[in-house]
């Protein structure tokens, strides 16, 4: 009994990855990106990097509730995880942020049952602490999939002479048809056109950094994730949903914006 419990978890991470790009595949409308070399090649690090934030969540539950890290004076950058993930997903831009000066604080919440409205307005009081605490640092709010989503919320909601940055990563705006599949009503709730996100007003302007990849393993439809009217960085060379924020080229160029633009 033992054996086959300990075969289904570690075979689970793989069939999720297949799963989702079977479906992406075939709902998205761009089933020619997906079943492609690169699409596969997204789909392999999808798969890869799924077994290593799995063992890194355990990790992450044990950490006080904001994270700890280094604090080089620069711009103060909360980061939003997604569903079912936990900040181990930015573990790359971390680094980079905290090397080059920025302070990284998580926003941690329960997404498997979550009310996405609340945990938006709970986002906004922790934008809003963080920003009496540090008045004279720019605040970037920077999110991943469903924390995008959170991220504008909270930052629509944020007044003030200085708004956040936002940086969204995988970002859903008009949902995506994979939402169906969601155990729990949080993750339901980012099906098109659903309550949430009927509310979700996509941002816009200079002070906004969209980053998405062609091969996404969660965007159905496929342009679910475009956003215009503003700054953007597309992947194209085989990253999937959660592997693009992996990705060398975003790591770079996400630190390189925040410092452009704080």
């Amino acid at each position: 009994m033992t054996r086959w419990v300990l075969l289904l978890v570690m075979t689970f991470p793989a069939a999720y990855c297949l799963w989702t790009f079977l479906l992406t595949s075939l709902l998205g409308g761009r089933a020619e990106r997906m079943l492609s070399a690169r699409g596969l090649r997204a789909l392999g690090r999808e798969a890869a990097l799924q077994y290593l934030l799995w063992g890194l969540a355990v990790r992450d539950l044990l950490l006080p509730p904001s994270g700890t890290g280094t604090d080089g004076g620069g711009p103060v950058v909360v980061l939003v995880p997604g569903f079912t993930e936990t900040e181990s997903l930015f573990l790359p831009l971390r680094r980079v942020l905290e090397r080059r000066g920025c302070a990284c604080r998580a926003f941690r919440f329960d997404s498997l049952r979550c009310d996405p409205e609340q945990e938006a307005a709970r986002l906004g009081s922790f934008a809003r602490f963080l920003g009496a605490a540090y008045p004279d640092r720019s605040l970037v709010l920077m999110g991943h999939s469903l924390g995008a989503l959170l991220a504008a919320r909270a930052a629509a909601g944020l007044s003030g002479n200085k708004p956040p940055l936002l940086i969204a990563l995988g970002a859903p705006w008009r949902g995506t048809l994979l939402a169906h599949l969601a155990p729990r009503r949080c993750g339901r709730n980012l099906v098109p056109g659903g309550e949430f996100m009927s509310g979700v007003t996509p941002p816009s302007g200079p002070g906004v950094l969209n980053v998405r990849s062609v091969h996404d393993t969660m965007q159905a439809p496929f342009d679910s994730s475009v956003l215009d009217g503003v700054e953007e960085l597309v992947v194209d060379d085989g990253w999937g949903h959660n592997s693009l924020v992996w990705n060398p080229r975003v790591v770079e160029g996400v630190v390189d914006w925040i410092q452009a633009h704080a």
